[in-house]
Parts: C-alpha cells; sequence; structure tokens
C-alpha cells in the first residue's frame, strides 16, 4: 500500500480586502500518497494556486491544518519547518517573474543548497552540472541570467532550482500554461519522467484537463474555494457525476470531426458568483442546470458515491 505524504484537512483561507473577507478556500480536504499526482483542476479564480500555495503555508490559513509524512507544519517550530522546505518545493507559473533577473543560473539552483548547506566546493559544482543537464540544458548554461533563455528553458531552469534540495513533494502551479505546446509537452514528460525515477509526489494545478488526465493518478475539481468532485482520473473522465464536472470535460476538444460533430456541449449560464459572497447553499447552483429549490438552501456534503470516487452534489447519483 501507499504511504501517505501530504495531508490537508479543512484547509480554508480568507484575505481580508476593503473591510471585506474574501473566501478564497473553504474546508478544503486532500490527500496526496508518496510517488503519487493529484491534479487539481477548475476555472480561473476557483481557488487552485490558494490551495497550493497554503499547503506550503505560502499563504496564511484561517482554519484547518496541513501535515507532512504525520506531522502538523502549523505545530513546527522555525528549524522544522526549514527542514519541510527543504522536502517540499514549488514551480510557479511564470518561469521569468519566479526568477531573480540580477541572478545567474548557477546562482539560482545553488541558492538552495546554500540555504540547506547541502554540498560545498567540488560537491556542490558537481551538484550544479548534474541538475541543469538533468532538465535537459547544458553546463555551460550556468553563466547565463533569466533574460537569456527561452521560456520552455526557464522553466526548466525553475524545476532545475525546485529539485536542487533533493525534495520529496512539488507543487506545480500551471507549469506549463505560459509555454508553447510543443514545449509543454516536453515539460510534462519532463515531469513524469522525474516521478518514475525520483519517486516525486505532485500537486499538480492547471485548468488544462488533457495535461491532467495523462499525468495525474487522481484528480480533484475545485469550484469557488470548495472541492466539489474528487475520484481515480480515469473514473472521473469517464463518469463524471458533478454537473460543474461534466461541463468542464464537454469542453475538451475531440479530435475525431465525427464524434466531435455528435457531441453535445454544455454551457455555463452567468458567471461564478462572487468570492466576497458565496451563495447559503451549493456554490454551483446560480449556473446549474440541473438545480432544484434544495441547492439553493442546502449545501452538499462531499460525499463518497463509490470508492475512491466522492462528489459533493445533492442529486449525483441521478445524474
Amino acid at each position: 500500500m501507499s504511504k501517505l505524504l501530504i495531508e490537508a484537512k479543512d484547509l480554508t483561507v480568507h484575505f481580508p480586502i476593503d473591510r471585506r473577507l474574501l473566501q478564497a478556500v473553504t474546508k478544503v480536504s486532500l490527500q496526496i500518497d508518496e510517488g503519487e499526482t493529484l491534479g487539481l483542476v477548475g476555472e480561473s479564480g476557483s481557488g487552485k494556486s490558494t490551495t497550493g500555495r497554503s499547503i506550503l503555508r505560502l499563504e496564511p490559513r484561517a482554519t484547518g491544518d496541513v501535515t507532512f509524512e504525520g506531522r502538523s507544519l502549523f505545530a513546527m517550530n522555525k528549524q522544522e519547518l526549514k527542514a519541510f522546505r527543504k522536502s517540499a518545493q514549488m514551480i510557479f507559473q511564470d518561469p521569468y517573474a519566479s526568477l531573480n533577473p540580477r541572478m545567474s543560473a548557477r546562482e539560482l539552483i545553488a541558492e538552495p543548497l546554500d540555504i540547506h548547506r547541502l554540498e560545498y566546493g567540488k560537491a556542490r559544482e558537481a551538484r550544479l552540472r548534474e541538475l541543469i543537464e538533468l532538465v535537459g540544458l547544458s553546463p555551460h548554461h550556468l553563466g547565463r541570467f533569466p533574460h537569456e533563455f527561452s521560456g520552455g528553458q526557464r522553466q526548466r531552469l525553475g524545476i532545475a532550482r525546485a529539485l536542487a534540495a533533493r525534495p520529496k513533494f512539488l507543487v506545480c502551479d500551471e507549469p506549463i500554461s505560459a509555454l508553447d505546446v510543443s514545449v509543454q509537452a516536453q515539460i510534462i514528460n519532463l515531469l513524469r519522467q522525474f516521478q518514475e525515477e525520483l519517486g516525486l509526489s505532485y500537486l499538480f494545478i492547471t485548468h488544462d484537463l488533457r495535461v491532467v488526465k495523462y499525468l495525474s493518478h487522481r484528480v480533484a475539481v475545485i469550484y469557488l474555494g470548495h472541492i466539489i468532485e474528487l475520484a481515480k482520473a480515469d473514473e472521473l473522465f469517464s463518469s463524471p457525476l458533478h454537473p460543474y464536472t461534466q461541463a468542464l470535460l464537454s469542453a475538451i476538444p475531440i479530435p475525431d470531426p465525427i464524434l466531435e460533430k455528435k457531441r453535445t456541449r454544455i454551457f455555463l449560464k452567468d458567471e461564478p458568483p462572487s468570492p466576497f459572497a458565496p451563495p447559503p447553499g451549493c456554490v454551483f447552483c446560480s449556473r446549474c442546470p440541473k438545480a432544484e429549490e434544495i441547492c439553493f438552501l442546502e449545501r452538499p456534503a462531499l460525499k463518497i458515491l463509490s470508492p475512491g470516487h466522492q462528489v459533493a452534489c445533492h442529486f449525483a447519483a441521478k445524474f
């Protein structure tokens, strides 16, 4: 059996803005095993990135807890938290904004080694050469600065930096959304290769469902800061139970003009509700084509409908 690596329990994150409270993430619970990829999908503003950042304690939580190898991150002192940082890293969405333009590739990759005091002298230089080659770049690139790299190369540099301290867990926050399609495939295959070779665990945040299907073992769907469906990737794509998930999957193009023409697209009405004032019932009720009176009054719990498949919907079993 797989060993549980990281777990978020009822994680809630709110931001005070102009004397109002923006409810970014509400009671999110996720589990990620060693060597597993959990995909987190949803539209822009749904709380994906905030969830990932709060799991790494990069955002302050309102309530809830996160445990790593059974230990609460919020019970750790500074030294213990620093040790956790060595084991958990993040690949950011924008590879240019996340890299200091005044630092060379050598300095950027070496920074985690210096902070955690991992390598010195010849061993340090050998480790830098190993990392830069691991992501498909050449050692002579170590003297270059971020502006001298292409977008795909910068993302590879960001991955090398994230791998420097030999972490067990990576939060990948839309790591390919800013890249060309051809480069996207290279980065995805690189991440998959590293998982097989190094036994890494990923929280892979994206809005691209095709990437999620290829890379993830399980998938969580988030809407307005709430997890509304969670299942194994194959099961979610073959038998989506929540109306929102069904609408998302209906938007994926099929590379067959005959099947594409026969398929029925699901178009959602209106815009998502404001995170400052979410509806009292189901967070999706105002846009759901199947909503009934109870949906506007009572918020459905995330319940298990089949082994490993959880859905937050009053009528999921009927769809």
